[in-house]
């Protein structure tokens, strides 16, 4: 086992300085806005607005047709979302100390890991971790995790809680699942392997990248166990598989598929496409992990041609430099192979071997993988102190650890200020990426919430420039060339979003035709605008506006009852809706009166 020297005599004061690190690098994130995903995840999403509704969030009713995010199901996520509303309600400081607080746990529990591995956690032995000193390459690998620049991602966007969170279990099934083979015979042994078993359901249910931890349990039982023990420790990992088995079994009967593909996706066709963008995916995600900046929430993807795409060259080079690495790690050092194979196994649900269309690559994926990263810069900077003796010693690795760790801090802190609102990080990833269509169209949205309506306009353009499909893009202009009075071109854009309404609209969609009746009222076409609002209520039947916009358009036609119905429907939705109440009373006049249409 790897010793080079100490850095603290004290684990309280190691637990005081990780602790202190990640309180310091992520406090700037305090003040920063919801944005992105979390508007329609958490601002928006009702179900977690009381703590009454948790059992509904559990059911895969809520996962299939109320929540934003089709095709998933993450409840431990849901429900620690719906704890910080009932603390937080929408102040966006206390759902980011929920996510620092964790973040930290698991970095505590990543040094507790390690420091067992250290001090010889393997089948049979008992490791004596209060009495020894804090080695450094635990301290280290917990370091350089709390403050590795990828995690920004993960932890300034809210509803990537679910990496923090399964990465949380996975941590407590590992350390469970150790800490009965070291105490294998012993009282209560058994309570900790099926405390590890059970473990493993809440991680899943936190995130699918949770289902590398049995492959992680195996590789420890590798690594550092030998003999028969090893073989008892890896028929122990079964019963993970049996859990994965029930939890693709719960997915395919209960939770639907996702929605189709984008118009003009463009997916890997052929076995060897498909091998060379897992390659690719692969060798920018050991990049980002080894040099982790520019940070980018859009990173560019296209499906590569060939085994000479720079991403494929790259995995290549970094495959060859961990097997060279592993095979001279075979003779004695475990650690730099359960490192290795950490990374490995944990990537591989990132991976796109399906493809993930809608964003191939995202740096919030890394962060259960860049454990193994972490671990394995720790070991390398730790080894630097057993070479030649006297003039590279424990101090000189210290050094190198403390520059690492300031210029992953330094960045880290930097890329925080990014996530401050929604213009600033729009602004930057379209600075990053030009060539989103996505991300000029969600800037587009910021600066129209801003009222910047001609900047807002331009990057509406820009995404259709890269985009002439993209519906949100044509929904979104129309709005904004309808408020600066360019009705006749709103128009042209509100009917070339809807004509590509997909199978299963929402309620953007219903705005969308609400919106374009009121345009044709505008116009006096009536009977248009009517066909219009009665579309929007096929889609969103609750909907205050368009139930007073079509009483509006019925009662100019004469129609007074069915008027007087929409606006009686309005107040029940609205008790204080003066216009609807007005309506509504001259609605009944014109009725009692026998001026109701057709009489």
């Amino acid at each position: 086992m790897l010793n080079g020297g100490t850095f603290f005599r004290s684990r309280a004061l190691a637990v005081l300085v990780l602790l202190a690190a990640c309180l310091g690098l992520y406090v700037n994130t305090l003040p920063n806005a919801l944005l992105w995903d979390d508007l329609p995840q958490i601002a928006e999403n009702r179900a977690i607005r009381d703590i009454r509704h948790i059992p509904r969030l559990l059911t895969p009713r809520y996962w299939n047709e109320s929540h934003p995010s089709p095709n998933l199901y993450r409840p431990v996520r849901e429900i620690s979302l719906a704890l910080d509303y009932f603390f937080w309600k929408l102040d966006p400081a206390g759902y980011r100390v929920t996510n620092i607080l964790i973040h930290a746990i698991n970095v505590l529990l990543i040094f507790y890991l390690t420091t067992l591995v250290a001090a010889g956690g393997g089948a049979g032995k008992q490791p004596a971790v209060r009495k020894a000193r804090v080695a450094g390459w635990p301290f280290l690998t917990a370091l350089f995790f709390a403050a590795h620049p990828i995690h920004t991602e993960s932890i300034n966007l809210v509803k990537n809680r679910s990496e923090l969170l399964a990465l949380l279990f996975v941590l407590i099934s590992l350390l469970l699942f150790i800490r009965h083979l070291a105490a294998a015979g012993r009282s209560r042994s058994w309570l900790m392997l099926a405390g590890a078993w059970l473990c493993f359901a809440p991680a899943l249910l936190s995130k699918e990248t949770a289902l590398s931890l049995p492959g992680v349990a195996a590789l420890y039982a590798v690594c550092f166990i030998s003999g028969e023990e090893r073989k008892k420790a890896l028929v122990r990992v079964v019963p993970y598989g049996v859990t994965i088995l029930a939890y693709f079994w719960f997915m395919h009967v209960f939770i639907r598929p996702g929605d189709p593909l984008p118009p003009g996706a463009i997916l890997p066709e052929g076995a060897v496409q498909r091998a060379l963008t897992v390659m690719k995916t692969l060798g920018m995600y050991g990049r980002m992990l080894l040099v982790p900046f520019p940070l980018n929430a859009e990173h560019a993807f296209t499906v590569p041609e060939s085994l000479s795409d720079p991403g494929v060259v790259t995995f290549l080079c970094l495959l060859a430099l961990s097997a060279g690495i592993a095979v001279r790690s075979l003779s004695g050092k475990g650690i730099v192979l359960f490192a290795i194979g950490w990374i490995g196994l944990t990537l591989v649900p990132a991976a796109n071997i399906v493809y993930l269309v809608s964003r191939p690559i995202a740096e919030q994926r890394l962060y259960i993988p860049s454990l193994g990263f972490c671990l394995l810069l720790a070991v390398a900077v730790q080894s630097l102190s057993s070479i030649r003796p006297g003039r590279l010693n424990m101090t000189r690795a210290a050094v190198i650890g403390s520059v690492v760790f300031a210029l992953y801090a330094a960045v880290t802190v930097q890329r925080n200020r990014d996530w401050r609102d929604e213009i600033t990080f729009y602004s930057q990833t379209a600075a990053a990426s030009p060539k989103s269509a996505r991300i000029h169209n969600n800037l587009g949205v910021a600066l129209k919430k801003a009222g910047r309506y001609e900047e807002a306009i331009g990057h509406f353009q820009d995404a259709l420039r890269l985009n002439p499909d993209y519906i949100n893009a044509h929904l979104n202009l129309a709005v904004v060339l309808y408020r600066t009075g360019r009705s006749e071109d709103a128009v042209r854009h509100y009917q070339a979003g809807l004509a590509r309404e997909p199978d299963r609209p929402g309620p953007d969609y219903a705005a969308a035709y609400n919106n374009l009746g009121a345009v044709l009222m505008e116009q006096g076409d009536a009977e248009k605008a009517m066909a219009l609002f009665r579309k929007a209520l096929t889609i969103n039947p609750e909907d205050r506006d368009v139930c007073y916009n079509l009483g509006v358009a019925l009662m100019s036609r004469g129609n007074f009852q069915e008027a007087s119905a929409l606006f009686a429907r309005v107040l029940k939705m609205d008790p204080g809706h003066g216009p609807a109440r007005r309506e509504q009373a001259y609605c009944r006049d014109m009725i009692s009166g026998g001026l109701e249409s057709g009489k």
